[in-house]
């Protein structure tokens, strides 16, 4: 199998961006955004390539907004490079804070002290005031979002993790408008935090990434998925001192279900 390499036909600025960089590893998501996380034979700072596809270039789009308000807020990345693509699409070059992320093998074998940064990590993003804050991710405009992805046939539900993929996404929309929570406990949130976004240094916390989705929510919209992937990369047992390391000694688990569910509308 041949190693991966970075595309041909970018832009120049992405181009110089990138320098001599070599690809580590590339990343799909489900909506089509490529991230290709680099090698620098220089060191620091680690680079992050991201492309959009020609149907959807606001998944590049949205985070570069984003960061440009989080900045000086919190350690992210910086945008170092940012043009569309000659066939559609948006690619960026973004500049990573030092660190590592929580989910490879060096913090993965001492998962109690990783939960703990973990945690802190979130606190850090609820803490960020919203006042101002100009992206909202409250639950009224993702359902509108989400009835017109129906409306257009954008879902798939044999791409939705188990079990959920086992039921027509109508059904699991429904379940959505069932289950929905009465009260909302807005802050600003991540949008799909997990340990694969959080850096740490030998210190601690060191920055965090992946903002595309980020905005004014409820702060079990971060919970869950913060849940799903420590239970998927630590194990399940590691979950109650997660939200021990958080400050929260009761979460509600029918909020932690809602917003699993919601976020494979995503």
């Amino acid at each position: 199998m041949s190693e991966p390499t970075i595309p041909d036909g970018l832009p120049e600025n992405i181009r110089e961006a990138l320098g001599a960089a070599t690809v580590d590893e590339v990343r799909t998501t489900r909506r089509g955004l490529r991230t290709f996380d680099l090698h620098v034979r220089d060191g620091w700072p680690v680079r992050t390539l991201k492309l959009a596809p020609t149907n959807d270039p606001f998944a590049v789009l949205s985070e570069v907004d984003r960061l440009e308000w989080i900045d000086r807020r919190l350690p992210c990345p910086k945008v170092l490079a940012s043009a569309p693509l000659p066939e559609g699409g948006h690619a960026v070059v973004l500049s990573l804070p030092p660190g590592t992320r929580a989910d490879t093998a060096e913090h993965v074998t001492r998962a109690g002290r990783t939960v703990e940064y973990v945690a802190q990590a979130l606190r850090f993003v609820h803490e960020i005031p919203t006042d101002n804050c100009p992206f909202s991710a409250r639950l009224d405009l993702r359902f509108r979002s989400i009835k017109r992805r129906i409306g257009i046939d954008r879902y798939d539900a044999s791409t939705f993790t188990p079990p959920y993929n086992r039921y027509p996404v109508s059904r699991l929309y429904e379940i959505l408008e069932e289950t929905r929570p009465a009260e909302d406990d807005d802050v600003f949130t991540h949008g799909s935090f997990g340990l694969g976004c959080t850096l740490l240094d030998q210190t601690g916390v060191s920055g965090v990434v992946d903002w595309g989705q980020a905005g004014v929510a409820d702060r079990y919209v971060d919970l869950a998925a913060a849940v799903r992937s420590i239970a998927e990369r630590l194990g399940p047992e590691h979950i109650p001192a997660f939200f021990q390391a958080y400050g929260l000694e009761r979460p509600d688990p029918r909020k932690l279900d809602f917003y699993a569910l919601l976020a494979e509308f995503a």
